[in-house]
């Protein structure tokens, strides 16, 4: 009947009815009670009871609308435990399930709506600058809005991105798309910038100092990698692995029609394309022929060698030739 925000179970009330003339089944099924000011007030009954027993907890978590409730009934509560879920990035796969983040009560934490996966994860990039590095990101709960603590806490209320190429500014933001000869590939410089303030001021307060980040993956108002225009700075340090985890990241989600591959299949077939896309735009095509080679290999053919044998293989379009190493070279 009440439930506190977070919390998996809820408050409810157990009534022993013995004698109730007031109390009318609905005919003929008689499975739900007839709405009446004697359920009514069973009901507000229900509800105080509920809040006096929380009243007694050491802490609460309840919605401020649940906390005004209580109020109204007479029932004065302390405003719900100060404490928010850690942000985590979204993902564009994000259905498939979303494991449960720690909760932050120290520092200065600043709320993180809900962002497309894309954004997010740029933003996870800038986590460690200096703008954002002093913050604890916490996600934002709008069932909070009323409390004093929550209301005080800064939050992110704009976020978009600035690509310099070719001496050209591009900007990018949710639900956005780049031009149509903008690339994937290296540009000169990506900025974010955000806009932070209260969390009821959306799009108030000044803005920060630009953050460069190492990567962009942009959806580009689209949902496949092709779509996608995947930029990365010159004097970018970021590594393929990790690019590939990020494209992955802010692109992949399981198509779950009736005709499709398994979960598992998608998934592994998404992270090959991921790694191989990321070492030709940091690498080049040179090492991103080898790094699909290397992947199909261990994919398909490393199981078939003993522990203790190696094996040189030379491709060919065509033609292929296969031979055992010495021992010695094994080794």
């Amino acid at each position: 009947m009440v439930r506190e925000v977070g919390m998996s179970n809820r408050w409810s009330v157990r009534v022993d009815i013995v004698d109730a003339p007031r109390l009318h089944l609905v005919l003929p099924a008689r499975k739900e009670f007839v709405r009446n000011d004697a359920l009514a007030a069973l009901h507000e009954a229900a509800e105080i009871a509920i809040y006096r027993t929380i009243a007694a907890q050491p802490g609460h978590r309840l919605a401020f609308t649940d906390y005004e409730r209580a109020r109204d009934l007479g029932i004065a509560l302390p405003e719900a435990r100060v404490g928010l879920v850690r942000w985590r990035p979204e993902t564009a796969d994000d259905a498939h399930g979303r494991s449960t983040a720690h909760e932050e009560r120290d520092g200065v934490m600043l709320l993180v709506s809900t962002l497309e996966a894309d954004i997010a994860q740029a933003l996870a990039l800038a986590a460690e600058s200096d703008t954002l590095r002093s913050f604890r990101m916490v996600e934002a709960e709008d069932n909070f809005q009323g409390y004093s603590w929550y209301d005080r806490l800064p939050a992110i209320n704009a976020i978009s991105f600035r690509i310099v190429h070719d001496g050209i500014e591009h900007h990018y933001e949710e639900s956005g798309a780049l031009p149509q000869g903008l690339a994937s590939g290296r540009v000169e410089n990506i900025f974010l910038d955000l806009v932070i303030g209260g969390p009821n001021e959306a799009g108030a307060g000044p803005a920060c100092p630009r953050i460069a980040i190492d990567a962009l993956v942009c959806r580009n108002d689209g949902w496949s990698l092709d779509e996608a225009v995947i930029l990365v700075p010159h004097d970018s340090v970021i590594a393929p692995d990790s690019l590939a985890r990020m494209i992955y990241a802010a692109l992949f989600c399981a198509d779950d029609d009736s005709d499709c591959d398994s979960w598992e299949t998608q998934s592994r077939d998404f992270d090959r394309e991921a790694r191989v896309t990321a070492t030709q735009i940091l690498l080049g095509p040179d090492a991103a022929l080898l790094q699909a080679v290397r992947i199909a290999a261990s994919d398909n053919l490393s199981w078939l060698i003993p522990d203790n044998r190696a094996v040189r293989l030379v491709l060919r379009r065509g033609a292929m030739s296969v031979d055992f190493l010495p021992d010695a070279e094994a080794a």
